[in-house]
């Protein structure tokens, strides 16, 4: 399977889990009802920028879906993590990951990153609080 045609799946499946209306997702993200459609059928291709703004629409509309999706594109297709701690292991690695990455890998570095360091906030916040008598 190609990429486009792995992220228009992935899209469709985030859309589907988190009951997003895709007529409300196409306004959000200033593209046609049928592009859209199109894109997640795997019938078209979509740029970077228009894929950023549909990502951005689905966070707005139901919060945690980007993070969702990445978590879903990362694990089955890119093997990002892997990829990304490889890089961090080399001496100049994290530089040279990001200097070539493009919008769309950003976005999802971004949005990884962000999702990790909300769980580890979280876990450190629970871990801190002292039971009170009662």
């Amino acid at each position: 399977m190609n990429s486009e045609k792995l992220i228009g799946r992935l899209l469709d499946q985030t859309i589907k889990k988190y009951g997003i209306v895709g007529r409300e997702l196409a306004n959000k993200a200033n593209i046609s009802e049928t592009h859209l459609s199109q894109f997640r059928n795997g019938k078209t291709h979509i740029g970077d920028d228009k894929l950023a703004a549909l990502l951005g629409g689905m966070e707005e509309l139901a919060p945690g879906s980007r993070a969702y999706f990445c978590q879903q594109l990362s694990g089955e297709s890119l093997n990002f993590r892997n990829f990304l701690g490889k890089m961090l292991r080399e001496e100049d690695g994290l530089e040279e990951l990001i200097s070539g990455m493009d919008l769309m890998q950003l976005s999802l570095l971004m949005d990884i990153a962000t999702a990790k360091l909300r769980s580890q906030v979280s876990q450190s916040q629970a871990s801190d609080r002292i039971p009170m008598p009662a």
